[in-house]
């Protein structure tokens, strides 16, 4: 009985020096065996038998743990707390797992807006985490020069090979971007835009081609997403990608395998220890499943090196730009991966939610049509430049990324020193975020009917529009580097599909429960396929 108590009396320290100093969860599992090997090696020597042994070690750990996570339970709802003074349900916290419980719904944007409604500004969505509906935090948080870096929900497991992405600290970020920084110069974009012509049409066709003959419909999502990864194939890897998913279909389902690992690391995301674990695990193979595609595609780039060739990866190889960073083989394969994931799966779902907003609304789809139709009569071949200028084609765009990006909070951590947000105290080492649904839906930045669809609000003064709340593609030093290029992609296919394809609904497709069916896990899952009648003009 002494040697319980013992075991117990001792969780105190064991719970200090796991507060005091950050251990990995594969670190603590590590630690506990070899405590629990220990254990039963020195209980085992005083001649107790094997099964005595095996079954008193497995009782003191148990003990051991048990009371550590009780006095951990305890601190974090006692007043002694740093976050003691935010309100928030009780479930979160006590514990990450909730956070990432809700994350896996695909709804949390949707709930820690209803949080926000309940509770007020700043929300405790985490033991250590706050979540805070402010438009004036964004410039703390993430704007300003001295912004705060990543969380450590952005660390890929175990991944030695970090891309852009995943590197947290903002020095470092800032160092590995120059490999980047050339990729999306104006002179880099302009190179891009013959593949994004070619594919436009082909999108074009494959819409036509994949309609069926009995229901004159086609699943819009599915071609818009074949589109965007063939696209950034040929973006990032140039004739080297061999993505031809609108002509070939996807056997080999890379879509939903992206998908899959976007989701798995958003949601382990919120609980790192836990993503430590399992990152050993067959569970997250789908996490490199792509990587080793892209590195493939990435080493049949370089033997087909070609100085005439304009994409990404010859920027990340040095053939183009002036960047001194090298990048070993490991980190061009995950930076391949990231650009061609991060490019399509995100520019397809704005696409798509582009599509849903102008057949949903008639008079609006009418508008953009005629803007179009007066800016390229006669069939004149679309204009970047011109595109670019047209008011309404924008303020469409902008209002689909403000309802269609269901992102959650960028978590930031705040520095040793603490910080100050709209006049409250957050303690150093605190993680905070800015939701940016709750922020892109609030009455405040948009109004009125911030919820409902109305492009004329970014044009028309008579509207309350706050742009610096548009979050989708993040702010400051840790920003979208391709957000001039999703924009690009966008206004030109949308104009060319708009230009010569008439788009409605079928008469048993069912708008609300599209919208019902989106789920935001990083990724954006549309479980529901957005159906459409489309027909030549």
């Amino acid at each position: 009985m002494n040697i319980l108590l013992w075991s117990a009396a001792v969780a105190p320290l064991t719970w200090h020096y796991c507060g005091a100093v950050k251990i990995r969860g594969d670190t603590a599992v590590v630690t506990l065996c070899s405590l629990f090997s220990a254990l039963f090696i020195l209980l085992y020597a005083t001649n107790r038998s094997l099964s005595a042994s095996l079954s008193y070690s497995t009782l003191l750990l148990s003990i051991h743990i048990l009371t550590v996570s009780g006095i951990t339970l305890l601190y974090r709802i006692s007043s002694w707390h740093p976050l003691r003074a935010f309100p928030g349900p009780l479930s979160y916290k006590i514990s990450n797992l909730r956070r990432a419980y809700t994350t896996s719904t695909g709804k949390r944007h949707e709930i820690i807006k209803d949080l926000h409604e309940k509770y007020g500004k700043f929300v405790r969505i985490g033991p250590n985490m706050l979540s805070i509906n402010s438009s004036t935090a964004v410039s703390q948080i993430y704007t300003q020069a001295s912004c705060m870096d990543k969380s450590d929900a952005y660390i890929l497991g175990r991944e030695k090979n970090l891309g852009l992405f995943f590197v947290t600290q903002r020095e470092q970020h800032n160092i590995r971007k120059k490999a980047w920084i050339s990729a999306f110069s104006p002179s880099a974009l302009a190179a891009y835009h013959p593949f994004i012509e070619i594919r436009a049409k082909a999108l074009e066709k494959c819409v036509e081609t994949r309609t069926d003959e009995v229901t004159q419909s086609v699943n819009l999502t599915e071609c818009i997403q074949h589109w965007a990864y063939d696209l950034m194939g040929d973006i990032v890897f140039g004739g080297s990608s061999r993505l031809e998913l609108m002509e070939d279909g996807d056997p080999d389902e890379y879509v939903k395998g992206v998908q899959l690992a976007t989701m798995m690391f958003e949601i382990l995301g919120e609980v790192p220890w836990l993503f430590d674990i399992l990152w050993y695990l067959p569970v997250t193979q789908v996490l490199r499943s792509f990587e080793n595609r892209a590195g493939q595609m990435m080493k049949i780039r370089r033997f087909n090196n070609s100085d005439g060739q304009n994409d990404i990866a010859g920027h990340l190889m040095g053939e183009r730009g002036t960047h001194s960073t090298q990048l070993t083989d490991g980190e061009l394969a995950v930076e391949g991966t990231l650009a061609i994931t991060a490019g399509s799966d995100s520019t397809s779902p704005m696409m798509a939610f582009i599509f849903y907003f102008l057949i949903s609304n008639p008079s609006k789809l009418n508008r953009l049509r005629q803007e179009l139709d007066e800016a390229f009569p006669n069939a004149t071949p679309l204009s970047s430049t011109v595109l670019a200028s047209l008011p309404y084609l924008n303020a469409v765009i902008d209002e689909s990324l403000r309802l269609g990006t269901p992102f959650p909070g960028l978590p930031r951590v705040v520095p040793p020193e603490g910080v100050c947000i709209d006049g409250v105290r957050i303690p150093g080492g605190t993680i905070v975020s800015v939701p940016a649904y709750t922020q892109q839906t609030s009455v405040e930045n948009f109004s009125p009917k911030p919820e409902e669809f109305i492009p004329e609000r970014w044009i028309d003064p008579e509207y309350t529009t706050n742009r610096s709340a548009l979050m989708c593609f993040s702010f400051g030093p840790f920003s979208c580097l391709g957000r001039n290029l999703a924009i690009h992609e966008l206004r030109f296919t949308v104009a060319h599909l708009m230009s010569t394809l008439d788009f409605s609904f079928p008469d048993d497709f069912d708008p609300s429960l599209f919208r019902a069916n989106v789920l935001g896990i990083r990724t954006t899952v549309f479980r529901y396929p957005l159906l459409v009648a489309a027909r030549r003009r």
